[in-house]
């Protein structure tokens, strides 16, 4: 159950996501044609900041902690209109996201059959949807190593979600037709971005220094916990770390997940500092340093956007 407290920080991180999306907009020279897209993608972006909340809740079950990391995805860039077709990858990036909760609360829903559609409809509507299967598999080999049980909801959400993607994308992308479609669209507008291989200078400029430092610390304190929940956002992002530094993803379009993941897993750093604080005398002064950590993130990623 989402506090009103929690519910009145998260609004107000959607008010500051959207003035500096806004920005962001106004100050690129966007084609006519991709207006009304990036306006749309804009909308359906600051999905991301709830997502993310709801994600490190159940990694790290603290309140605060989760805010932070919202916080952090507040100010992650997604995408620009120079990648052409920008809703189409906010709306597979949410529907990632989507995912990715869903098998995190898989629980929670008491029938994996409701949350079957997300990734049916992330397949049709963009390739990366083919990312959740070598995720699954690197998840089930994580789970089995830390010696963990898998329920049934998980095991048949994933098989069905496996066999859908890989018909739709059998069935409905790997045609004559469309293939000649894909290579003509990556020789027009994707060769740039796949050209681009991944370097953590580059991961630093799009998603923000703070993201990826807090992220990797949260990864490594996330991996002393051991819960399932935080075995399978990790890997997700081994996947998508290992298919952007192979070049089979490309940089500027990989690392808003990428980034967003990071982010989620920051929530262990906040936790652990948390606690932390609880031991030391100052933990008096607790709710002002609060604040200070949450202005200083704010400020670090409205400052990195606006020069980004």
């Amino acid at each position: 159950m989402v506090s009103i407290k929690s519910a009145a920080v998260v609004t107000g991180l959607l008010a500051l996501g959207l003035v500096l999306r806004v920005y962001t907009i106004l100050k690129s020279e966007v084609p006519s044609v991709d207006t009304v897209n990036n306006w749309i993608s804009l909308a359906l972006g600051l999905a991301v900041i709830p997502i993310v909340y709801l994600i490190a809740i159940k990694l790290t079950e603290n309140e605060h902690a989760s805010l932070f990391s919202a916080a952090l995805a507040t100010t992650i860039p997604l995408f620009s209109w120079k990648t052409v077709s920008q809703l189409t990858h906010t709306v597979a990036l949410v529907l990632f996201l989507l995912t990715i909760l869903a098998l995190v609360y898989i629980k929670e829903l008491k029938d994996w059959k409701v949350a079957i559609i997300l990734p049916v409809i992330f397949a049709f509507v963009h390739i990366y949807a083919i990312l959740l299967l070598p995720i699954l598999l690197f998840y089930y080999v994580f789970v089995k190593l830390e010696q963990k049980e898998l329920n049934n909801d998980e095991i048949w959400f994933s098989i069905a979600s496996a066999i859908a993607i890989g018909a739709i994308a059998l069935f409905f992308t790997a045609t004559p037709a469309r293939l000649l479609i894909v290579n003509q669209y990556v020789t027009q507008h994707y060769y740039a971005f796949s050209t681009q291989t991944f370097t953590l200078t580059k991961a630093f400029a799009f998603a923000g220094l703070v993201p990826m430092y807090l992220g990797a610390i949260g990864t490594y304190i996330g991996l002393k916990e051991k819960k399932k929940a935080t075995l399978l956002v990790i890997s997700s992002g081994v996947i998508l770390l290992a298919g952007m530094s192979l070049n089979l993803i490309p940089v500027l379009l990989g690392l808003p997940y990428f980034g967003i993941l990071l982010a989620a897993l920051a929530s262990f750093f906040y936790k652990e500092l948390d606690k932390q604080i609880e031991t030391l005398r100052i933990k008096a002064y607790r709710p002002v340093m609060e604040l200070l950590a949450f202005a200083v993130v704010l400020a670090a990623g409205t400052v990195h956007i606006l020069f980004l």
